[in-house]
């Protein structure tokens, strides 16, 4: 019995032991660099997916942010406007005013230089 231990010790090799543990460590190695990139992909998707929502909000606050001034802007404009035709159709009540005050006075004159004449 001795000696068939003693011939199995000695057929047995440093590489034959060696060998499966080194493909054993290999194929962890590689399990775990592929589990690391998975994570990695993972956590960069999640944190696009975070920026997309963020940056999208931000842009839907901003864009509500212009459209309220220049709803802002357009009501000032539309004031504005509206404070110009009020003023525009006073000056022509005015306008109309000084017409008929001369032509009164040229009816007036008129009036006189006729009398003069006869």
């Amino acid at each position: 019995m001795e000696a068939i231990l003693l011939n199995a010790v000695n057929d047995v090799s440093v590489t034959d032991v060696n060998l499966p543990i080194m493909v054993v460590a290999e194929l962890i190695v590689f399990v775990g660099l592929l589990v690391g990139f998975w994570f990695n992909m993972k956590n960069k998707t999640a944190m696009n997916t975070r920026l997309n929502k963020e940056l999208k909000e931000k842009l839907t606050d901003h864009t509500s942010d212009l459209d309220k001034k220049i709803d802002l802007y357009r009501q000032g404009c539309n004031e504005s406007y509206t404070k110009l035709e009020n003023k525009i159709s006073v000056i022509e009540k005015e306008i109309n005013n000084i017409t008929v005050g001369v032509a009164n006075i040229e009816g007036y004159m008129k009036a006189i230089c006729d009398k003069n004449k006869k």
